[in-house]
């Protein structure tokens, strides 16, 4: 027999023998153990070793699930970032001294496949784990748009740490990193490459919180349109065309605000634009309607080119950063981020599969 920690599992071996008729005596001696090991095992005083505990199911006929169940963990009470319905699955972080839950939303699901959930909410803020407490405690919650944070999620996350990636524009991001609502915040303000941008972006919402930011990349952005361009669309400017079906970026897009910028200095009005009023919300949202014929041009990356059967005009120049509270840099995961975005191995694959310029990837280049 071998001693366990017997406080986290049930055992219903009891009922199950009586179910079948057997004394204690009786299921030892099939065993080949001592009547006591029973005894101590259906008292929960033991846990039985891999070898016990097979032979237990093949007897009762059962599985060893059956046998030994672990014990549902307690509820705890969380902050959710948006309404949940109850029932419903989320994905729970802790952020200083307090969990928040982010609900898996049904378009995530759609858009980005089947996501593991952490915990299970059951309403009135309460949540049970459907994981480790641990592993909740050590999970880093990133906000931002690219969808190269995938593979930086993949390159952190290990047995004892982990990186959640959910998506928001760059004004969600940093609004929701400022509300203690996030770990770190991805943004990408269109400028020209102008990094500067991003600080005074930063800054904007974080106040008086002191922060750093560190680099992740820098890349193309601007429209998405069919395979061989068949609208000749070649700037802002073409898509007045009649014939062109925009679709547009959600309000707080940093790319929308970019596009809004370049027609207020170009002199067209937003409603010259066929769709301008029609929005995803994400890059691949966007691509997938262009790929599907579903719209002509939309607003994106140069990456989804890779992804998706489409062509990229290139508009703007932009710098990814990535914006951490001070208090938050020693977090682990955060740590591990930050290391990880040094390495070369990260790099020249963010350069293959993305075709990024990672030449100040993982530089250190402001505090606040």
């Amino acid at each position: 027999m071998e001693s366990g920690d017997v406080s986290l599992i049930v055992c219903a071996l009891k009922e199950l023998r009586q179910k079948k008729g057997y004394t204690q005596s009786q299921l030892a001696d099939m065993l080949g153990i001592k009547r006591q090991a029973i005894y101590d095992i259906e008292s929960g005083r033991y846990l039985p070793n891999t070898l016990i505990a097979l032979r237990l199911a093949r007897i009762l006929d059962v599985t060893v699930e059956d046998i030994f169940e672990e014990k549902q963990s307690e509820s705890i009470n969380v902050k959710l970032v948006e309404e949940a319905a109850p029932d419903s699955n989320i994905v729970v972080v802790k952020i200083r001294d307090k969990f928040i839950g982010y609900p898996l939303k049904n378009e995530e699901v759609l858009t980005g496949g089947i996501r593991s959930a952490t915990g299970r909410y059951l309403g009135n803020g309460n949540v049970r784990l459907l994981k480790n407490e641990n592993l909740v405690e050590n999970t880093a919650a990133l906000l931002g748009c690219d969808p190269a944070f995938g593979v930086l999620s993949s390159y952190v996350s290990a047995s004892d740490v982990s990186v959640y990636c959910r998506f928001a524009s760059s004004e969600k991001a940093i609004e929701s990193l400022a509300l203690g609502y996030a770990h770190v915040a991805g943004i990408h303000v269109q400028g020209s490459g102008n990094r500067g941008l991003n600080v005074d972006f930063a800054r904007r919402f974080m106040k008086r919180q002191k922060f750093g930011i560190i680099t992740f990349a820098e890349y193309e952005e601007g429209l998405i349109v069919a395979k061989g361009n068949p609208l000749k669309i070649n700037s802002y400017a073409g898509l007045t065309n009649p014939k062109v079906r925009f679709v547009n970026r959600e309000a707080g897009a940093a790319v929308r605000f970019y596009l809004e910028d370049t027609l207020k200095e170009m002199g067209i009005p937003f409603e010259a634009i066929n769709g301008f009023d029609k929005h995803v919300y994400s890059h691949a949202d966007g691509a997938q309607l262009v790929e599907y014929g579903l719209a002509d041009a939309a607003l994106g990356l140069s990456v989804l080119t890779k992804i998706y059967e489409v062509d990229f005009i290139p508009m703007s120049s932009v710098c990814c950063d990535l914006v951490i509270p001070a208090d938050l840099w020693d977090f682990r995961p955060v740590r591990r981020l930050a290391d990880i975005l040094q390495t070369k191995k990260f790099r020249a694959e963010l350069q293959t599969i993305a075709d990024y310029n990672t030449d100040n990837t993982g530089k250190y280049i402001e505090e606040c």
